[in-house]
């Protein structure tokens, strides 16, 4: 029985890159939208809330949701230097 081992091939080195976590310019589009919906899926069930829930004013919730985030993020952009 030998006790030789085995070479495990060439030996890969670590590459490092300097990527910034924090970017001080506005988040990727994808995400913007991410937000934008889920804000807009949150104020559309507080303003059905509001009316009890009663069925048949769904689109006018969602249309009247997107209306007021729309405005917030316009507000916001418009504020922050």
């Amino acid at each position: 029985m030998s006790n030789a081992t085995a070479s495990a091939g060439p030996q890969a080195t670590a590459v490092h890159f300097d990527v910034p976590v924090f970017n001080s310019g506005p988040p990727p589009a994808p995400l913007a939208e991410e937000t934008r919906r889920a804000a807009i899926r949150e104020a559309a069930y507080f303003l059905a809330e509001k009316r009890g829930f009663a069925p048949g004013a769904e689109l006018d919730d969602w249309l009247a949701a997107e209306a007021q985030v729309d405005r917030r993020m316009q507000a916001l952009a418009h504020a922050t230097p």
